[in-house]
């Protein structure tokens, strides 16, 4: 029980902080952004929150019947009616304490603390704005010093706004994503610059404003807003066809900006991996659903860069990335190569948050109903001895309704047979006999792809190329439904031609013309 004394102090808080929120909630259950109990009022009572910007914490006051420990999400805090939320990339934690006074009931008081969340950086915001200003000599001009604090920050834009000096009234407005779309930023020094080719606007005094962003748990953010009068003697005025020119370099001790994953393109498998597969699973076939923020598999996980670029961006309960042959261990390095601080994933991988584990997918240590989303990129096609096994192992631990999304290889594909490093023709396994094929392999170097630094011997091409399980679109379908997986989102892309040989006249044209399968599915167990 708290004593007197603490019970003042969180009162003296209370009154610092300001006018409290205050909000009547109804006699019954609160449910979280997961439908799950998080508490039910003792009766109808106010609930009252307060910002306390000193300290960068909420305090919220209210009447239970139960005791409650446990952390709380920024969606349960609008349930119990709060308008004014913590700071952008903060969880929320509770401690709790009782006081009572002279015939009153029992009243518990939840004091809620503050974290910062991975990747979100230190403090109330990420990025800031160290040195603004603008120039009207010739074109106008925006100059900009950022500073990005944190490991990683994603999805960095900028906002330029011209206001009245006395007005809210929005004159002209830019982002810097329309033109220069910006997908992450390591933590260092950068300059911004914006030339306004057309901008028209007449003379008098006005409000130039910078503002910037980041997605911190795929919500866009503010993170930094700064403003600066703007004199114009003289109107302006743009002719033709323009539009605003911005650049984005990294200064001195920063890594370049045009040397980062993303600016090289699908040619760079960090890319590929950390950018293009993370959001093709979260945006593209699961459609950022609330699922993706509770426990999270992933079968067959490799390097795991796949599972870092998804834990980052949606900050799950839990992601586990299984995978035998611990390709994962490598991942240190991999960050270190494309300019990402080892915090990066040491603040993921504190906590138990993202796991990585040497399980088999044919048998998988975890219990039944455990996770909300089980993930297979590229994988199922490498089980050695086929992956019936394994769906079933995924069914187990996969929730009722929870969901699943497979991206298997297809072996009668343009990209089946993975041996494209070695061979021009995407259906030469099709072609020669195994002993031909073999030959070929063993004897020839490889034009080798950037696999994050990972080098395979061409045995160890061979030995994948033979285990490779002959997975067809129609057949991978029918083994889905027949263990109860319900079909949500489906992509399929196809080669623009396929000239027919006599080899390949034994195999059907939807077999050869498919490429790749992105699947989504609902577990109806």
């Amino acid at each position: 029980m708290a004593s007197r004394e603490e019970n003042s102090g969180l009162k003296e808080s209370c009154a610092r902080a300001g006018d409290p929120l205050t909000r009547a909630i109804k006699a019954k259950r609160i449910h979280d952004a997961n439908r799950k109990r998080v508490c039910r009022p003792w009766r109808a009572e106010c609930t009252r929150g307060f910002i306390d910007r000193s300290t960068c914490a909420l305090l919220l006051a209210t009447r239970y019947r139960h005791s409650w420990r446990r952390s709380i999400s920024p969606d349960t805090l609008k349930h119990l009616g709060q308008r004014a939320l913590p700071f952008p990339g903060r969880k929320l934690t509770f401690a709790e304490s009782t006081s009572v006074e002279p015939g009153a009931q029992p009243q518990r008081v939840i004091m809620c603390g503050s974290f910062p969340l991975p990747g979100c950086g230190q403090g109330q915001t990420n990025m800031r704005i160290e040195q603004f200003s603008a120039s009207l000599a010739g074109a106008p001009r925006v100059d900009a010093r950022l500073r990005q604090d944190a490991g990683i920050a994603f999805g960095p834009d900028a906002q330029l706004q011209i206001l009245p000096l006395r007005g809210q009234e929005v004159v002209y407005s830019r982002d810097m994503s329309a033109t220069l779309p910006v997908a992450w930023l390591p933590r260092g020094d950068y300059r911004l610059q914006c030339h306004l080719h057309d901008l028209e606007l007449p003379a008098g005094d006005y409000r130039l404003r910078l503002i910037l962003f980041a997605e911190i748990a795929r919500e866009r953010t503010v993170l930094a807003d700064q403003s600066m009068p703007l004199g114009l003697p003289q109107p302006l005025a743009a002719a033709g066809l323009r539009k605003p020119a911005w650049s984005l370099e990294s200064l001195s001790g920063t890594p370049p900006v045009e040397g980062l994953a993303w600016s090289r393109g699908h040619q760079d498998w960090f890319f590929r991996h950390f950018d293009h597969a993370a959001l093709v699973v979260t945006d593209y076939l699961l459609k950022r659903h609330p699922l993706l923020k509770g426990r999270i598999l992933d079968v067959g996980c490799g390097d795991g860069i796949i599972d870092l670029g998804i834990f980052l961006r949606m900050q799950p309960e839990e992601l586990v990335g299984i995978d035998p042959f611990r390709g994962y261990e490598r991942l240190p390095e991999v960050l270190a190569a494309n300019h990402l601080s080892a915090d990066v994933l040491d603040a993921a991988l504190d906590g138990g948050r993202l796991q990585f584990r040497p399980d088999d997918a044919n048998a998988i240590s975890c219990p039944d109903d455990h996770f909300d989303v089980v993930v297979s990129w590229g994988s199922l096609e490498h089980i050695a001895g086929g992956y019936d096994r394994a769906l079933r192992e995924i069914r187990r631990v996969l929730k009722k309704d929870g969901l699943l999304f497979v991206h298997p290889g297809l072996y009668y594909g343009a990209l089946g047979n993975h041996l494209g490093e070695f061979f021009d023709d995407p259906f030469v396994h099709l072609k020669l006999p195994p002993e031909r094929l073999r030959e070929a392999v063993l004897n020839t170097e490889p034009s080798r792809m950037d696999r994050a630094g990972h080098v395979a011997t061409p045995a160890e091409y061979w030995q994948w190329f033979t285990e490779l399980n002959r997975i067809r679109v129609a057949d991978f379908e029918s083994e889905l439904r027949g263990l109860g997986f319900e079909p949500w989102r489906v992509a399929l892309r196809s080669s623009d031609l396929v000239e027919y040989t006599p080899e390949l006249q034994a195999y059907s044209m939807q077999d050869l013309a498919t490429v790749e399968l992105y699947l989504s599915a609902w577990n109806r167990k």
